[in-house]
C-alpha cells in the first residue's frame, strides 16, 4: 500500500510539473515588515574551540530530529556563541539532562553526546519560490544567495536547482561543477514564472530527482518559500511519507507572515530537517550558509522515546558547577507513518501474556493515536526468541499471539472497534539478530504495531 501511495504521488507530481497551465500571479508582498518582538535567530557560519568565558553568551539549539526511526530519535545539536559560532569540543559533561515529557508523566536521562564532522558527499537539492508574492526585487535576492550557496559549497558536493511557483522547473541536474551550476542560475527575477505557490509538489519533486540518482551519497533537500501553498496536488503527510520512504531530510525556510509556519515546520520534523523562519530579505542568504554548516558540523545522541505521538524534549546546558546555563526547547510527534513498522516497548511478566502495568500508558498513547484518527486500522504483532523450556513445539508461536491478542484487549476496553485491530503472533520466525547471546534474545522477544490505513 505504501509503495503504492509512493507511486501515484511521484506520477502526480511529475505530471504536474510537465504542465503548462498558466493560473493568475499572486500580488508581490511590499517591503520587509517588522519582525516580533521576540524574534531572535541564530545563522551558524564558522566554528571555534569552545573556552569558559563563552558561557555569557551561549545558546544551546536542538536543530535536527531524525524520526526516520520513531521509536529510535537521533537528536543534533548545536552550541551556538554570539549567535553564528558553533563551538567545538564543547565538554561532554555539559550536556547534563535531558527531559522528556508526555501526557504527564517525563523520562530524565543524561545523553551520551559526539562531536560530528560530516565527510560524506552531500547531494542538495536547492528548492527556490519563484511565486507572484516573491516580488521581482526578493527574487533576485534569493537567487543571489544561492549563487553564493555554490561559490561556497564544498567540491565534492553536489547540488541541483530547482525553481517554481505552480509550475516546477528543474534548471540543473545534479553537479559538482560550480561553474555550470552558477550559469544555469537565472538573475531574472520572476521573468519566467510569477505564479501561484506549489511548494508541496516542488519538494517532491526535487526528493524524485535525487532518488533517480543511483549514487550512495547523502541526499538533501533545502526548500525556500514565502507564502501559502495553494497550487499542490501532494499533502504535506504525503511529502513527509516519500521523504522517509527514500530517507531524505527537508530543510525549510519560509519567509514573513503570510506563511503556514506549522506546515514547513512539520515536515522538516518529521524528515530529520533543519527549519528556519525569516523576516528580513537580508537573512535570505545567511540562511542557506546556515543550513549546509549545520549539516556538516553538529552534536548528537539518540534516545528511545517511551511512547509515540505529541511529545517534548528539554535539554539543559550546565555550568562547571552543574548549575542550567541554557535550555533548549523542542516539541515534536513521532507517531508513525502508516505502513512503517514499529516497535511498541510494553513489558509482559515473565512466560505470561499478562502486560505489565507499567506499560498500560503505551498501550493508552496508542489508542489516543486511533482515537484521533478514526480512518487508521492497527496490526499489532507478537515475537519471542528461540527459548523454549516447555517441551511443546508451539509454545512460542502461542505465547506470542496471547501477548498480541493482550494488547489488542486493553485497546477494545478503552473504546477502539475490535474490527480496527489485527493480533497476530510469529513466535521466533522473526528474528531480528541471532539468538545467540540474553542481549540478542532480548532483542527478539518484542511487539511490534503497523498503522494501515482503510
Amino acid at each position: 500500500m505504501r509503495k503504492e501511495l509512493v507511486h501515484s504521488l511521484i506520477l502526480a507530481i511529475a505530471f504536474l510539473s510537465g504542465c503548462s497551465v498558466f493560473q493568475k500571479g499572486e500580488p508581490a508582498v511590499g517591503t520587509d515588515a517588522p519582525a516580533p518582538p521576540d524574534y531572535d535567530p541564530a545563522f551558524v557560519v564558522e566554528s571555534q574551540d569552545y573556552h569558559e568565558r563563552q558561557d555569557m553568551r551561549l545558546r544551546a539549539q536542538m536543530s535536527r530530529l531524525d524520526m526516520t526511526d520513531p521509536g529510535s530519535i537521533n537528536v543534533q545539536m548545536h552550541p551556538i556563541y554570539a549567535d553564528s559560532v558553533f563551538l567545538t569540543d564543547f565538554p561532554a559533561d555539559r550536556w547534563c539532562v535531558v527531559r522528556n515529557y508526555y501526557t504527564g508523566d517525563t523520562v530524565d536521562f543524561t545523553p551520551t553526546v559526539k562531536q560530528v564532522y560530516n565527510r560524506e558527499t552531500l547531494d542538495i537539492a536547492i528548492v527556490m519560490d519563484h511565486s507572484g508574492s516573491m516580488g521581482d526585487s526578493r527574487a533576485r535576492t534569493v537567487q543571489r544567495a544561492v549563487a553564493e550557496f555554490v561559490k561556497s559549497k564544498r567540491p565534492q558536493d553536489r547540488v541541483a536547482l530547482v525553481s517554481y511557483d505552480n509550475r516546477i522547473v528543474t534548471d540543473s541536474e545534479l553537479s559538482t561543477d560550480s561553474e555550470s551550476l552558477l550559469a544555469r542560475i537565472k538573475h531574472d527575477g520572476l521573468t519566467r514564472f510569477g505564479g501561484m505557490t506549489a511548494v508541496h509538489d516542488a519538494i517532491g519533486q526535487a526528493m524524485q530527482l535525487l532518488q533517480s540518482d543511483q549514487s550512495d551519497n547523502r541526499k538533501v533537500v533545502i526548500v525556500f518559500t514565502d507564502g501559502l501553498d495553494n497550487s499542490s496536488v501532494a499533502s504535506p503527510d504525503s511529502i513527509i511519507g516519500l521523504a522517509q520512504s527514500y530517507n531524505i531530510p527537508v530543510c525549510a525556510a519560509d519567509f514573513g507572515y503570510n506563511v503556514d509556519t506549522a506546515s514547513l515546520q512539520t515536515i522538516a520534523a518529521r524528515t530529520g530537517g533543519v527549519y528556519h523562519h525569516l523576516y528580513y530579505t537580508n537573512e535570505f542568504s545567511k540562511v542557506f550558509d546556515d543550513v549546509y554548516f549545520r549539516l556538516n558540523n553538529y552534536y548528537e545522541f539518540t534516545f528511545n522515546p517511551v511512547t509515540y505521538g505529541k511529545q517534548t524534549l528539554v535539554l539543559d546546558v550546565c555550568d562547571k558547577l552543574g548549575g542550567v546555563v541554557m535550555t533548549d526547547t523542542v516539541h515534536f510527534d513521532n507517531t508513525p507513518q502508516p505502513g512503517v513498522v514499529v516497535l511498541l516497548p510494553v513489558l509482559f511478566e515473565l512466560n505470561s501474556s499478562n502486560v505489565d502495568r507499567r506499560s498500560r500508558k503505551i498501550v493508552e498513547r496508542v489508542y489516543a493515536i486511533l482515537s484521533a484518527q478514526p480512518d487508521l486500522k492497527i496490526e499489532i504483532r507478537g515475537h519471542t526468541d528461540a527459548s523454549n523450556r516447555s517441551g511443546k513445539e508451539d509454545y512460542n508461536m502461542v505465547l506470542s499471539r496471547k501477548r498480541a491478542e493482550s494488547v489488542k484487549e486493553i485497546l477494545v476496553d478503552l473504546g477502539i472497534d475490535q474490527q480496527r485491530i489485527t493480533a497476530a503472533g510469529f513466535g521466533a520466525t522473526r528474528p531480528v539478530a541471532d539468538n545467540l547471546t540474553a542481549e540478542n534474545r532480548a532483542k527478539n522477544r518484542r511487539t511490534e504495531f503497523v498503522l494501515l490505513r482503510d
